[in-house]
């Protein structure tokens, strides 16, 4: 299996093991230097390779696996298997494990709860649902600041508003007649709900929409989105142009957006 996934790595480990023979005590972190290099070299080389480590540690897979690796570390201690499982075998254990080993490990409750949630859901439809929500927010966020200006909305804003989200504005409407104290903020708010309720019914209704919420939120583009509205939103307060860009607009500018760090 190591040769089929990681073909020359033996190769190198061999190497390894005629240079520095203390090294092999920590056999995984070669396996990890060589994912690193190899398998994401561009990534390695432009040197964001610890961004994408942040969001994969904390996806529930990546979460539940690290527990079941544990359970299985604790478990063979006490009585050795009679063969080592296939990567196959280990993967299709990990993603059925049993809530006793869920329980077993030190790990916040709600991320417990978040994992067990997670096995009602296939891995492909979870990842389709994340990436529908997301392309949501990106809307939401595009009509925010217009949502909040206080102000009529613009007729593009108004138009796409009520082409995708219908009745919306309508309910809206009356939620601020019965309570215009709480305005304008809370009007993103109502749309996200509205959203959810919408366009999540089904995902709501098969009580894993906390997953698909914890997913969407450690989603990199979600992450871009939220940075990219609140610059763009204080630099269009502060301009007031006579035009609201269009969502296409907006949206590609957003997908583009990136910013240098302050280095002190």
């Amino acid at each position: 299996m190591a040769t089929d996934r990681c073909p020359g790595f033996l190769k190198l480990l061999t190497e390894k093991k005629s240079e520095h023979v203390s090294e092999l005590t920590l056999l995984w972190r070669h396996v990890e230097l060589w994912i690193n290099e190899r398998i994401f070299g561009r990534i390695w080389r432009e040197g964001w390779i610890n961004a994408v480590g942040y969001y994969a540690a904390r996806d529930l897979a990546s979460l539940r696996n690290h527990t079941y690796w544990e359970y299985c570390e604790r478990e063979w201690k006490r009585s050795e298997p009679d063969h080592y499982p296939s990567f196959r075998e280990w993967l299709n254990a990990s993603e059925h494990c049993s809530d006793r080993v869920l329980d077993e490990c030190d790990m916040a409750e709600e991320r417990r709860r978040l994992i067990r949630l997670s096995r009602l859901i296939s891995p492909r439809t979870l990842r389709k649902a994340v990436e529908r929500y997301v392309g949501w927010e990106v809307f939401a966020c595009w009509a925010r600041t217009a949502l909040e200006a206080a102000v009529p909305l613009p007729p593009s804003v108004e138009r796409e508003i009520q082409r995708r989200c219908p009745g919306f504005l309508e309910a809206d409407a009356v939620a601020h007649a019965a309570n215009p104290t709480k305005e304008p903020h809370c009007r993103i708010s109502r749309l996200m709900k509205w959203i959810e309720d919408q366009e999540f019914a089904e995902v709501q209704k098969r009580g894993w929409f906390d997953v698909l919420r914890y997913q969407a939120h450690l989603h990199a583009r979600h992450v871009r989105i939220v940075d990219y509205w609140h610059a763009w939103e204080a630099d269009w307060t502060k301009r007031r142009p006579k035009r609201y860009p269009s969502f296409r607009e907006w949206q590609r500018s957003a997908d583009r957006y990136t910013f240098e760090v302050d280095v002190i």
